[in-house]
């Protein structure tokens, strides 16, 4: 085999790192992107981009988060140049419905210039330079090429190569599905070869393709002694897929779907799904009939199709007929995984109609799983609503309950409208508290309820601080009455009880699930979601824009200049700089923005309270009435639960005043 193609065509390698490592962790164990585990003394992700580099003239990372590109980036940085500047890491874009790889894959064709690109995850730590040569010089009059193992129908859906052209319109079909499978690529395009992989080096080959989605094969997979000499492949026994593309008609799926994606099931919108997948029937793609059918189907299941009964019904058994001819068609080809998942597809529809073809069907996919011995992924065992279900089953529902009433009190004693504010943040700080805790390895149980619970006690009877009770001891109250009978332990409870308290009471100690619950609470306040809450806040207290910058804004930059300061965990510290800065940037624009269409001009200043403390107060340029200056002066009291500046902003020229007062930030109190 060719190692390196003589023509030395451009290549662009695409490494996909935008999964969550779910099946990666461990119970009670900080959470780890495998992307950055070390392998026989070497970081995967740095093994993989190595790897590539002797390959491909440019190197796309594809990450799900802003938050991996700065870590990817110091790993890049220790590169020499020259590979370094290959280097492009880009994230997945939200635009797109499809979700899982299929979303990493169609989001690097915005990056992608060159005529061909190779493909591979960043968890195959053994896949070797060699081998990838060896792959990509078989893609010659295919438009993608696929390893698999001819003796029992599997496929590796991540690891191919393809030339960009032909393959551009599938991946924007697939754009706009929510479907996540990898190997829809491979079931869409009509010109494929699959490149079978030699028996006689079974063991090994196995070792090459082994994905860390599991910790334990770290050391199973290291301890091989796998070359990177000789043939990988059997050319003989590889399979070529040549249907005949009808362009056109692809360019009528794309069409459709751009135009009637999120559009009511009119009659006219079904007629044209119908005729447009009979079409692709006729013309043998099975696929791309099953998904647009599905497509629609899934979107308006029963109620708005209810109406147009006998179209659904036509709709719903022709989708069922093209998985079922689609799977016919893998099967005749011996690439059973595709078959396989094709059924499945047909089954999900027959069972969702309680069509007659589901028992067959379900048959079927049984007997195809056994085969490939296929293992359910257990993506649910980090899952907070898995969690709370199993732990606590009704919880959620009676805290719910119990936030939304006593809001609705208060709302009904205030003079404002219906709001579901403090549930919705209820949740949010739950969820990021969930996320804390698996992040610093501890059992997320106790400080996502804490969290959940932590505001409970805010509008007791319908009032706020009115008997001069913190919040955080009506909270734990709360927590003790409705936990009592829950089927939590006594000490689980009291730790409940213990986070929420400790909060504020500097004679408790703020132990690790009341420091996750306190940076949970922070962190939902900062950075973009801080922004969003901030305006919404806002809006609820009746403040239009300039008055929440005049008034409000100088509390929202103290807090944010602070926040990196003010966690007491270090998931929470590592969150708060990144998003501290991406709010700094945001507020600074839009004060510019003001400025700029002569809304209003605002000097930003850092002044000292005491040696400790510093506030970050936005002040007017101007006096709006006589166009003086305006002076400041600071002042502190102790509050009912914090220690807060008062900041009383006077004009010089004439008597127009104003004041803010706030909670200045607890600066690392409790670590």
């Amino acid at each position: 085999m060719i190692h390196q193609n003589s023509s030395k065509q451009s290549i662009t390698g695409i490494i996909l790192s935008g999964g969550y490592s779910i099946r990666f962790q461990k119970e009670n164990e900080p959470w780890i992107d495998k992307a950055l585990m070390s392998f026989n003394g070497e970081i995967i992700l740095k093994r993989t981009i190595r790897m590539l580099s002797n390959l491909c003239d440019k190197i796309i990372i594809m990450v799900k988060f802003e938050d991996s590109k700065s870590i990817y980036q110091k790993i890049i940085d220790e590169f020499p140049e020259n590979i370094k500047s290959k280097v492009t890491i880009a994230k997945d874009n939200n635009r797109f419905l499809c979700n899982g790889p299929t979303l990493g894959i169609v989001s690097s064709f915005n990056f992608i210039e060159s005529e061909f690109a190779l493909v591979v995850p960043v968890d195959l730590p053994l896949l070797g330079e060699k081998i990838l040569a060896d792959l990509f010089s078989q893609l010659k009059s295919s438009s993608m090429i696929v390893p698999f193992w001819y003796a029992t129908g599997k496929i590796e859906p991540l690891v191919f190569a393809f030339k960009l052209k032909p393959v551009r319109i599938l991946a924007k079909i697939l754009s706009q599905i929510k479907r996540s499978r990898a190997d829809d690529l491979h079931r869409a395009i009509l010109n494929i070869k699959f490149l079978a992989l030699s028996s006689d080096r079974v063991n090994e080959i196995n070792n090459i393709f082994t994905s860390l989605n599991d910790r334990t094969k770290l050391v199973e997979i290291s301890n091989s002694n796998d070359s990177q000499t000789g043939d990988f492949f059997d050319l003989p026994n590889s399979l070529v897929v040549f249907e005949q593309v009808n362009e056109d008609l692809l360019t009528q799926v794309d069409t459709f779907l751009v135009n009637f994606n999120f559009m009511k099931p009119e009659k006219e919108i079904l007629s044209q799904a119908l005729e447009i997948s009979k079409e692709l029937m006729n013309q043998k793609m099975f696929f791309f009939a099953g998904i647009l059918l599905f497509n629609v189907i899934s979107k308006f299941i029963l109620e708005e199709m209810n109406s147009k009964e006998d179209m659904r019904t036509q709709m719903v058994e022709l989708c069922v007929k093209s998985f079922w001819q689609e799977a016919f068609q893998w099967q005749n080809r011996g690439i059973r995984f595709l078959e396989f998942h094709s059924l499945s597809d047909a089954f999900v529809i027959a069972k969702m109609f309680n069509l007659k073809d589901q028992v067959e069907l379900e048959k079927e996919t049984t007997k195809l799983k056994e085969l490939l011995d296929l293992k359910k992924k257990k993506h649910h065992i980090y899952s907070l609503d898995a969690m709370l279900e199993s732990e606590i089953p009704l919880f959620l529902d009676q805290a719910m309950e119990i936030i939304q009433e006593s809001e609705k009190a208060f709302n009904e004693d205030a003079p404002t409208f219906t709001t579901n504010f403090l549930w919705d943040h209820s949740f949010r700080v739950g969820k990021i508290a969930y996320k804390l805790a698996l992040n610093e390895g501890i059992n997320p149980l106790v400080p996502t309820i804490a969290a959940i619970l932590h505001d409970a006690g805010k509008f007791v009877l319908g009032k706020y601080h009115d008997d001069h009770v913190t919040e955080e001891e009506h909270s734990s109250s709360i927590a003790q009455k409705l936990l009592v009978n829950s089927g939590l332990s006594k000490n689980d409870i009291e730790a409940v009880e213990t986070a929420i308290s400790a909060l504020y009471n500097k004679k408790l100690d703020c132990n690790i699930n009341c420091k996750i619950v306190h940076d949970a609470d922070r962190l939902e306040k900062l950075g973009p979601l801080g922004i969003a809450n901030f305006f919404t806040k806002m809006t609820l207290r009746g403040a239009n824009l300039s008055n929440s910058i005049l008034k409000n804004l100088s509390r929202e930059l103290t807090y944010t200049v602070a926040a990196p300061k003010t966690m007491l965990t270090k998931t929470g510290q590592d969150l708060a700089r990144t998003r501290s800065q991406k709010a700094l940037q945001y507020f600074k624009e839009l004060l510019e923005e003001f400025a700029y269409y002569n809304l209003g001009r605002f000097h930003v200043k850092e002044l000292e309270i005491d040696a400790e403390q510093k506030v970050t107060l936005v002040i007017p340029e101007k006096c709006h009435k006589c166009q003086g200056e305006y002076l400041v002066q600071l002042s502190k009291e102790m509050g009912i639960k914090c220690e807060k500046v008062i900041v009383n902003y006077s004009c010089n020229k004439c008597e127009q005043k104003y004041k803010t007062e706030f909670c200045l930030p607890l600066i690392s109190q409790k670590k």
